[in-house]
């Protein structure tokens, strides 16, 4: 790691830039706008219920309704109170609709995305940055 002579530290590798490297870079919203449609196109407005999003919902009515944090009898053991607690404010807020921690984790992805590119950023190359976080989406 080198330090430049405005104080700003440079990234770990500079790999030099090759064509394809730099077609990344030049068409990095293309890989954006396909990352979205994908996004887009993978959002039905359907809750998918698993044991795991079964537990946390159930956690979240049952604190929403005030019956406190139980559920089954293991859930109370198992699942931390972070996200149930989250999905009782959202049913507090907006009544027992789907539509809105649906939303809030989408969100929650496309904020996971950015954060994620902008600390691949900080140490390598943006076309790294780009085709990591466009694999992790």
């Amino acid at each position: 790691m080198s330090v430049t002579d405005d104080g700003a530290t440079a990234t770990l590798f500079s790999v030099p830039q090759t064509p394809l490297t730099e077609k990344i870079v030049r068409h990095r919203r293309i890989f954006w706008i396909i990352l979205a449609v994908f996004y887009f196109l993978a959002f039905n407005g359907q809750w998918r219920v698993g044991r795991d999003s079964a537990l946390y919902r159930g956690l979240g009515h049952s604190l929403a309704t005030g019956q406190g944090y139980t559920f089954s009898a293991f859930s109370s053991r198992q699942i931390l109170p972070g996200y149930p607690v989250l999905l009782a404010a959202l049913e507090k807020l907006f009544g027992r609709s789907d539509l809105p921690p649906m939303l809030l984790m989408q969100l929650t992805a496309l904020g996971t995305l950015f954060f994620t590119y902008k600390l691949i950023r900080l140490r390598f190359p943006e076309w790294v940055a780009i085709i990591v976080t466009f694999a992790v989406g």
